[in-house]
């Protein structure tokens, strides 16, 4: 089956196969590049761009028809939503549609269930959607009964990448890392976790505020005092940072509701033990097992005991690290997950539908 897949961080138009289905890229961002499309687009925004025709929304959507025109298409799976949705359910009749809802639970309201009556499934990356409710069971809510999970990993497990992470394992240094951004009260979180770990922890991260100064400054914004200087790296710094790291830091915007963000992939990936937070409906450990591919926290305090103890016996760590590797690169290889979501997106129009677990 033939799929436009829409994606906001892929390269424009690029063609390849995944198992039985051939894929078309489509980056909507290729036309919405002004200031004013900067950030996330709510559904309110993007109808609003439609109905006062917009030239860069009207030039993403006249380009839209023409690539699934051109390329025939049979199937979109949009992992970011950037169409109108009378638009998408009146100029692709015919075509099994299906929504990502990578932004959820934080987004629902603003982004996906305006539109999701134009979709005919719904994937998510979060097995949990609150402290008490399964994602499965809140899209089941809200009207969609076609769901998958789909397990957001992107670090593609190479031999070259295989062999780096087996040879890193026994010259590790003893200190964890954080990769990421800078928002909600993650600086609060950091900063926590920082000096209960004796500033072990190092940061970095892509757009930190001044320069990757801001947890100085940051008691002037209510935020406590976070005294690291906060680097951008690239993808290869990426690598090399979690290859000669223990324990890779990880934690979501919600307390213990949402799981399954791209660190939680990224840094068993690499090779390094997971510290994670914990989920709603204890959806994290479908993921990875606790204390035997990954350990989970449910507060900064245990987070921080348990980096200290992994941090003292380092040959535990890497043993979980060990662990957490193999079932990255067993369940959760990119090309994988992918197929299974065109597979499951195929099935659809077949009449089908139902996502694997969790």
């Amino acid at each position: 089956m033939k799929f436009l897949l829409v994606d906001v961080w892929a390269g424009h138009k690029v063609k390849e196969r995944v198992g039985d289905h051939e894929v078309v890229y489509f980056n909507p961002r290729h036309y919405l590049t002004g200031k004013e499309y900067r950030g996330y687009l709510t559904a309110e925004r993007i109808v609003d761009l439609y109905r006062r025709s917009d030239p860069c929304m009207a030039a993403m959507l006249d380009d839209c028809l023409k690539v699934i025109g051109e390329d025939n298409i049979e199937g979109i799976a949009a992992h970011q939503n950037p169409f109108p949705p009378e638009w998408l359910a009146s100029n692709t009749d015919g075509m099994v549609r299906i929504l990502g809802c990578f932004d959820d639970p934080q987004k629902t309201y603003s982004q996906t269930l305006p539109v999701l009556w134009a979709y005919h499934g719904a994937y998510y990356c979060s097995p949990s959607y609150s402290r008490t409710m399964p994602f499965r069971e809140a899209l089941e809510g809200f009207g969609m009964k076609n769901s998958h999970w789909f397990p957001l990993s992107y670090t593609d497990p190479t031999s070259d990448h295989v062999s780096a992470v087996e040879a890193s394992w026994s010259k590790r240094a003893a200190h964890a890392v954080y990769i990421g951004k800078c928002y909600g009260d993650k600086v609060d979180k950091l900063a926590l976790f920082n000096k209960a770990v004796g500033g072990r922890l190092n940061v970095y991260g892509q757009g930190w505020p001044l320069g990757g100064l801001a947890g100085f400054v940051a008691p002037l914004k209510g935020r406590r005092f976070f005294p690291k200087w906060v680097r951008p790296v690239t993808e290869e710094q990426k690598r090399n940072v979690y290859l000669s790291s223990l324990i890779g830091f990880n934690m979501h915007l919600g307390d213990c509701e949402e799981t399954g963000n791209m660190r939680m992939y990224e840094v068993p990936m690499h090779g390094a033990m997971l510290l994670c937070d914990e989920a709603g409906c204890n959806a994290h450990e479908a993921i990875f097992e606790p204390d035997r591919e990954a350990v989970y926290y449910r507060s900064i305090d245990e987070a921080a005991g348990k980096c200290i103890y992994y941090l003292e016996h380092p040959e535990k760590a890497i043993a979980i690290a060990q662990r957490g590797f193999q079932r990255a690169v067993r369940d959760y290889h990119p090309k994988k997950v992918l197929k299974d979501l065109l597979d499951w997106g195929s099935s659809i129009k077949q009449g089908s539908g139902r996502g694997g677990k969790p």
